[in-house]
């Protein structure tokens, strides 16, 4: 951009513009070769990117996971057992701007409620509506 008034800004032409072309490309890629992984595995490009950085980098952490893909789905069945200070770092995986640092009390309190679901094996169902878990006898 100019601040000089004289000069006539020229419309962007995406056809013509190449790091639009290039993202057309990569994708164009990605989704070619995702089908392929498709079909011997039954595999997402997700999971095959997740399964490809566990195996370049065996043992790597939570956190250098969570750096490495794109989406990340944690689930727990006791994600903190009533320690806020454990609760704060799992979070942190999530949204490590929200959830920085080491936990203080009083000082660290932030909702969490639009990052994870919470959900007791009462409620949940199978597609056909039966329940997932048989009641306990």
């Amino acid at each position: 951009m100019t601040n000089n008034p004289n000069v006539q800004p020229v419309p962007l032409d995406l056809a013509h513009f190449l790091p639009y072309r290039l993202s057309v490309v990569s994708n164009a890629i990605s989704e070619a070769i995702a089908e392929v992984y498709r079909e011997p595995a039954g595999l997402s490009m997700t999971e095959w990117r997740l399964l490809a950085v566990l195996a370049e980098q065996p043992g790597i952490s939570a956190i250098e996971l969570g750096r490495h893909t794109r989406h990340l789905l944690l689930m727990t069945a006791t994600p903190h057992n009533g320690k806020e200070a454990d609760f704060q770092l799992f979070m942190s995986l999530l949204d490590s701007d929200r959830f920085y640092g080491k936990f203080r009390d009083g000082v660290h309190k932030v909702d969490p409620s639009d990052l994870m679901r919470r959900m007791v094996k009462e409620e949940l169902v199978k597609f056909d509506g039966t329940p997932l878990f048989p009641e306990r006898k």
